[in-house]
């Protein structure tokens, strides 16, 4: 099946041609251009016919867990008028059942709002990607460009974790959703189980299947039943007519989140039968239970959608950043004075290299938000350094004259710090460099002469989880250190 995806990005205002004299509203735009000539395209374009379409909302082009909710307010609407239409194949989510076809995405229909850069504008755009070919569908766009109202900035700005991604790293599951957790555990065995024409799984649940000694309690029971519902096994009320066994395990990944495997095992090794498990994240309680520790684990968990966006800005403190523990890339940042400075103010960040490095240096400034540290020239794209070992590179700060105050908290990038706070990313090979300079690259510079403000709130909250993907795709290949100092003019 070719798997094919689709952009949508959707702009908020007229058409970019001029076609109408007056700008629709968000709400009109929906209802009058996009959701009708949507539907209309996906039920009778033959290039939908017999397809399976997974609507999520996009950022960079690329399907965004954690957004805004806005967006997944937007995308709920198209993907509801969707499920409406006859003809049009719905992939499998929590809220829309389907079959073990439906788990075979060939289109992704996905929303995408940005803020214009002047004028107080938001765009959303749609267009189509065929992810096996690589390139744009051409003929589906829809442009539109305007002002949000308040109730829309309001949501904008509120960071929601989208509900199509339960149970991945970004927005894992808590430990209360064990039924949605069981549902989604066995529908994924059950295809396994009916994909491989085995349907000779036979199993017995005893009583300690419901047992405090589970880390999800009732998960396998729940599981199994839904199994035995989908007839992908069968369950038998005398032990010794079972020929396998469903059971769970948790294995911790960091704070609270675990990543909880359903396993189906034969109970004999000589059984003509083939051991399945699937797996999804989730949150867990901590073991000590302390108020302190849930906290710091709630502030590093992914962003989850919160009821207000008030309570969801007061629990997101930072976001978690592979690659902090000591290494051999790069030694503890220092900020000194330059001697050889005209400016008496001038100083400069040291990042000195413990092996041969490529080096790329940022820092977030308190109310202005994080920057990369731009040359002299400050050049539009990121100013890398290769480091040979034992040697250092300098970064110009100018204007700094506070003390060196401490190091950022172990392991995450905070959103809002109460000192400024400059940051050295170190990596070994230049392809990763790369990857890594592809983000960087979307930052503002901080140099002489700027004066525009960094990425903060929402946006960087994004920008620190795609990068934070990366850093963990890393591993031992990359590197960060931070330095916190106080203050900077």
């Amino acid at each position: 099946m070719r798997v094919t995806l689709i952009g949508v990005a959707v702009v908020l205002s007229a058409y970019a041609s001029g076609t109408y004299a007056r700008a629709l509203d968000l709400d009109d735009w929906m209802n009058q251009e996009l959701i009708p000539e949507l539907t209309a395209t996906i039920s009778t374009h033959p290039r939908f016919k017999d397809e399976t379409l997974l609507f999520v909302v996009l950022a960079n082009n690329e399907p965004a867990p954690v957004s805004n909710s806005l967006a997944i307010g937007l995308r709920d609407r198209i993907f509801e008028a969707a499920v409406d239409t006859p003809g049009v194949t719905i992939a499998w989510q929590q809220r829309h059942r389907g079959g073990c076809r439906e788990d075979a995405v060939d289109y992704m229909i996905g929303l995408e709002i940005s803020r214009e850069l002047s004028g107080g504008q938001y765009a959303l755009s749609i267009r189509a990607l065929d992810v096996a070919e690589a390139t744009w569908v051409s003929g589906f766009r829809k442009v539109w460009r305007g002002r949000l109202s308040s109730r829309e900035l309001a949501a904008f700005r509120a960071t929601s974790s989208d509900p199509a991604f339960l149970g991945t790293r970004d927005v894992p599951y808590d430990a209360d959703q064990v039924d949605l957790i069981a549902k989604h555990l066995s529908h994924q065995l059950a295809c396994d189980i009916h994909g491989s024409f085995r349907d000779d799984y036979v199993v017995s649940l005893d009583s300690d299947a419901d047992g405090s000694n589970e880390v999800l309690p009732g998960a396998v029971t729940l599981a199994a039943r839904n199994l035995d519902q989908q007839n992908a096994l069968a369950l038998t009320g005398e032990p010794g007519a079972a020929n396998a066994e469903v059971h769970g395990k948790a294995h911790p990944i960091a704070g609270g989140l675990h990543q909880y495997w359903l396993s189906i095992t034969p109970l004999s090794r000589d059984a003509d039968l083939d051991s399945l498990s699937r797996s999804v994240y989730v949150n867990l309680p901590r073991a000590n239970g302390a108020d302190e520790a849930a906290l710091a684990a709630n502030a590093l968990a992914p962003a989850r959608e919160q009821h207000s966006a008030t309570s969801r800005a007061a629990r997101i403190q930072g976001v978690e950043m592979p690659g902090s523990e000591p290494r051999r890339l790069l030694q503890p940042l220092k900020v000194y004075r330059d001697s050889n400075c005209r400016d008496r103010d001038c100083s400069v960040l040291q990042a000195r290299a413990s092996d041969d490095i490529i080096v790329y240096t940022l820092v977030n400034t308190v109310g202005r938000g994080l920057k990369r540290l731009g040359d002299d020239a400050c050049r539009a794209r990121s100013a890398a350094r290769v480091v040979t070992r034992g040697h250092s590179a300098l970064f110009p700060v100018p204007g700094y004259t506070g003390p060196v105050r401490s190091s950022v908290p172990p392991g995450r990038w905070l959103l809002s710090p109460t000192n400024t706070t400059y940051y050295a990313i170190a990596i070994d090979n230049a392809h990763d460099a790369r990857r890594v300079a592809s983000i960087i690259d979307e930052l503002p510079a901080a140099c002489a002469g700027r004066s525009r403000a960094g990425l903060s709130g929402i946006e960087l909250q994004q920008w620190l989880d795609r990068l934070s993907q990366l850093m963990l795709a890393l591993g031992q290949r990359a590197q960060w250190r931070a330095l916190e100092v106080n203050p900077i003019y």
